[in-house]
């Protein structure tokens, strides 16, 4: 009774918090309906996680086991006794569609099983895997550390794998050394970064060939990498060019898995009084905007249509390259978006715009200002969050972020996992305030719109806009793109920060129109200046697609070559634009990548 009094304060605080000092009076109803709802028995936590840390950490660490693995499809059986009792564990993993390397890398969970299954026999379907000695492992992994770290003295390699992600090196005596994120010295030169894939894929090519000759015949393979709570299994087929990582879930990854009845209802009466009732009060005419645009979309996202071209697509032809003057007079007309002065750097992935930020975020003189879709509640997002708070004591540190995406994000857990022994917070918003003054304005979701906008500001000097918002996914797991900005054009990406502060403030609509009116405007500086380029600031809006617009337009006048990336075929009209392009008519290159 007492765990369950707890959780239900701490779900009437957390509604109480996100109500932000404005509709309070409503927040009395919303507390009494979620102590209403939070009475519901919340069912006990799942013991399975620790009975398989239990079984795996009895199977790793008695050498007279003996275990057996048994592989059927992409599922694995680990069987072993432990006296006179046959214990099982097991795994099930799905591949990603597409891959570019000779292996394909996944990880999977391990999950013990109480009852096990009674051990595969010769004529079934399951066929049983070499499990390697620990001690075989350990000579393998060694000699392959020798393999991938360059020779040279000082030199190494970066690179993501199942733990997270170190530098492998080479000493002044030649030895290999690891290096983890945290502790990783200056004076390396890295000569190749790998990603997840790439190097689970590098790691398993090498390690066939010695698999091969010691194993003659042998194609499925299952072994130790590392030691003590960081040691993990991997399983290699060597014929269906798979490595796989297996894990036991934490504590934190387990709890995205299932929401207590209490959160759900927590989370459909926080919809309700805040999404949809305070936001709406305090916040008419951008609700009501959003919703009838919402309403507008979902009609074209229900009802998908692949429209048929007009006519024939015309036969390949030659022509000039696109008219660059012209297309920068389209752009003054049509985008609606001023010429301003800055410079660009593009950050590819998390390993360089996370420690770019975190360096910019340590050194910050007068402020940081953060506006993402996701702020997450695992590993990454809370030291970030750790970061804000120990800058706040004496710097401004202002955060928005999407209420419905967040919570969403923070159900899900990532594909890899989490560090050892880490327990999220139940709101990064009540994380964040906490012991601090960070100040935190969630942004509600009238009419289910979310905000998938992502600015990072420092100091006035540096915005980062991009893909990436704050979450272990973008940090290790996903390919992603984020820009670094300076020039004039920051106080421009900082006055539309400070226009959604106030919307998103107890004044709602009121306070948005009064920084409109009376804030600080930027000073556009469109004299030329050297190392400075002009740029153009475009935005998806309600009933204004700035983005696809100038998308689409640029695919029409390209006439040497279309190169896009995304992660999805997010528009019918985009894809018959590519398929139309003049681009495509003249010879020349169109590339479209997909990610999962």
């Amino acid at each position: 009774m007492i765990k369950k009094f707890e959780a239900g304060r701490e779900a009437r605080q957390h509604v109480l918090e996100e109500l932000d000092g404005v509709g309070r009076f409503l927040g009395v109803l919303s507390v009494l309906v979620v102590a209403l709802l939070t009475a519901v028995p919340v069912p006990a936590s799942n013991l399975s996680d620790d009975y398989a840390e239990q079984a795996l950490e009895t199977l790793l660490n008695q050498t007279n086991l003996h275990p057996r693995a048994f592989v059927e499809d992409h599922k694995l059986r680990i069987y072993y006794t432990n006296g006179a009792r046959i214990c099982m564990l097991k795994a099930t993993w799905e591949l990603p569609r597409v891959t570019a390397e000779k292996f394909v890398y996944a990880s999977a969970p391990l999950q013990a099983v109480k009852s096990p299954k009674p051990i595969p026999d010769a004529n079934s379907r399951w066929h049983e895997v070499t499990v390697l000695p620990q001690a075989e492992s350990d000579r393998l992994i060694h000699k392959l550390a020798d393999h991938l770290v360059p020779v040279e003295p000082g030199h190494g390699i970066f690179c993501r794998f199942a733990l997270g992600e170190a530098m492998l090196y080479r000493n002044a005596h030649g030895q290999v050394q690891l290096a983890a994120q945290t502790n990783q010295p200056v004076d390396v030169t890295i000569d190749r970064r790998y990603t997840r894939e790439e190097f689970a894929s590098a790691a398993a090519a090498e390690l066939e060939t010695d698999l091969r000759a010691a194993h003659r015949g042998q194609t499925a393979f299952m072994l130790a990498i590392g030691h003590g709570s960081r040691l993990r299994l991997a399983f290699l087929d060597l014929a269906q060019k798979q490595a796989v990582v297996l894990y036991v879930p934490s504590k934190a990854d387990d709890q995205g898995q299932t929401a207590p009845i209490g959160s759900r209802f927590v989370n459909l009466t926080s919809f309700i009084v805040i999404d949809n009732g305070i936001a709406f009060l305090k916040n008419p005419i951008t609700s009501l905007v959003r919703a009838v645009n919402q309403s507008l979309q979902w009609p074209q996202t229900l009802l998908p249509r692949l429209a048929h071209p007009k006519s024939e697509i015309p036969p390949l032809t030659h022509a000039p390259g696109m008219d660059l003057t012209a297309w920068e007079q389209w752009l003054d007309h049509h985008a609606h978006a001023p010429r301003e002065q800055g410079s660009l750097r593009l950050l590819i992935d998390g390993d360089n715009f996370y420690p770019t930020f975190e360096r910019r975020v340590a050194e910050a003189q007068s402020g940081v200002a953060i506006l993402v879709c996701i702020f997450d509640r695992d590993d990454v997002a809370v030291d970030m969050a750790n970061r804000l708070k120990q800058r706040s004591t004496n710097i401004p540190v202002r955060v928005v972020f999407d209420r419905l995406m967040s919570r969403d994000a923070a159900s899900t857990p990532p594909a890899t996992p989490m560090r050892e022994g880490f327990i999220p917070p139940n709101s990064i918003a009540a994380y964040l305030r906490r012991d601090s003054v960070v100040r935190v304005r969630p942004e509600p979701n009238p009419a289910f719109t979310v905000d998938h906008m992502k600015v990072y500001l420092v100091d006035g000097c540096y915005a980062y806009i991009g893909g990436m918002n704050l979450g272990r996914e973008y940090r290790y797991e996903w390919h992603d793109l984020i820009a670094e900005v300076q020039g004039p054009v920051v106080a421009s990406y900082q006055r539309q920060f400070d226009k959604k502060w106030a919307q998103v403030g107890p004044w709602g609509d009121l306070g948005l129109a009064a920084e409109t009116i009376g804030g600080k405007k930027p000073n556009p500086d469109l004299e030329p200046n050297a190392g400075l380029i002009e740029l153009r600031r475009l935005y998806t809006k309600s009933f204004s697609r700035q983005i696809r617009k100038t998308e689409l337009a640029a695919i029409n006048r390209a006439s040497g070559y279309v190169f896009a990336e995304n992660p999805y075929f997010y528009s019918n009209e985009f894809l018959n634009a590519l398929v139309r392009a003049p681009s495509a008519r003249c010879g020349c290159a169109r590339h479209f990548a997909l990610r999962k």
